[in-house]
């Protein structure tokens, strides 16, 4: 370890520098990590994952068993230490199968404290992260990073990350009503046929969303696919996922737009938006969000909503909703 690494008030211990991550030892203070690193740009549900990793951590005699068999679902990682104490991370978890490129894995999260941060603590992190992956026979490691974080996109970019898309992601709280009935759909919205799977499959992947990422994973085929057993397993999770689309006026085979509606919990929904670059008129650009937001039984939802970043109808109608952009996440990829 450098002298630079080695601060007045840590003295080295075993185990100092990098290593993989032992929950047991390293969870509580990973956590604490995160939320010292991202605690002013952290939404509510990632002060919900915090606190979630805390609990997990003061019951470790009773959730180890869980860790210990090292199961997939689980993640994984690195930490840097020094005095015993974690002062770097970087959490892996399994990213599922991308429609083209195969099994790959996600980056969490990439935390230094401020106080060790331009050593070359995140890359290092980050090298054994993708070494890893590598030995895992992943295709790819992807991550997303804040979009004005431009130091991280460079750090990145050493390592043979590149950029594709920058999604923005809005919340609404409370209760809010959508401007005046004077402003009614008059685009065709209508609940997803299956005769529509292969049409909504072609917007996604090859117009809407050309990197095929959602929330930060990748968009599987069953997805788009659903079915009985999909259907089930969703409900027995408290989950329940509706698709809207809007077709083509012009040709009804076609589609011009998608939404997704992840309903989980009291009241409370995740949109996802996908629309056809070509679509040009403001109205049909909104009237997918402008249905959900005219049906009465969202009314009073807490609603979080992910669309392509910088498309000005659709904000511009998220603001008058009373949503509030909380990110702009630039999707980052490195094909192994």
């Amino acid at each position: 370890m450098t002298a630079a690494l080695t601060q007045p008030h840590r003295t080295a211990q075993p185990g100092d520098g990098l290593s993989r991550t032992k929950p047991g030892r390293d969870l509580f203070q990973i956590a604490e990590l995160v939320e010292k690193c991202f605690s002013s740009g952290m939404d509510a549900g990632g002060r919900s994952a915090i606190q979630e990793m805390k609990f997990i951590a003061r019951l470790w005699p009773l959730t180890w068993p869980l860790i210990i068999l090292d199961r997939p679902g689980l993640g994984t990682g690195f930490v840097w230490r020094i005095g015993g104490h974690v002062i770097g991370n970087a959490s892996l978890y399994p990213g599922g199968a991308h429609p083209w490129l195969g099994p790959g894995w996600l980056v969490a999260n990439v935390a230094v404290h401020p106080d060790y941060r331009r050593q070359g603590i995140a890359l290092s992190l980050m090298r054994a992260g993708i070494e890893f992956v590598r030995e895992q026979r992943g295709r790819w490691i992807a991550l997303q990073v804040d979009a004005a974080n431009t130091g991280a996109q460079e750090l990145y970019k050493k390592l043979g990350f590149t950029g594709y898309e920058t999604l923005g992601i809005w919340e609404r709280t409370g209760l809010h009503q959508l401007v005046s009935s004077a402003d009614a759909n008059t685009w065709h919205i209508r609940s997803r046929r299956s005769q529509d799977i292969a049409t909504e499959t072609d917007l996604i992947y090859n117009r809407a969303r050309l990197g095929a990422m959602n929330w930060g994973h990748p968009i599987e085929r069953s997805q788009l696919q659903g079915g009985l057993l999909s259907d089930i397993g969703k409900l027995l999770g408290g989950q329940y996922q509706d698709h809207r689309v809007l077709p083509d006026p012009d040709r009804p085979n076609r589609l011009l737009g998608v939404l997704w509606i992840d309903m989980s919990g009291w009241h409370a929904a995740r949109l996802s938006l996908f629309l056809d670059p070509d679509l040009r008129d403001p109205d049909g650009r909104q009237s997918l969000l402008r249905w959900i937001l005219d049906n009465h039984a969202f009314e009073g939802w807490s609603l979080r909503l992910e669309t392509v970043a910088e498309d000005n109808h659709v904000e511009e109608m998220a603001q008058a909703a009373g949503f509030r952009k909380t990110h702009n996440l630039t999707q980052m990829r490195c094909l192994l």
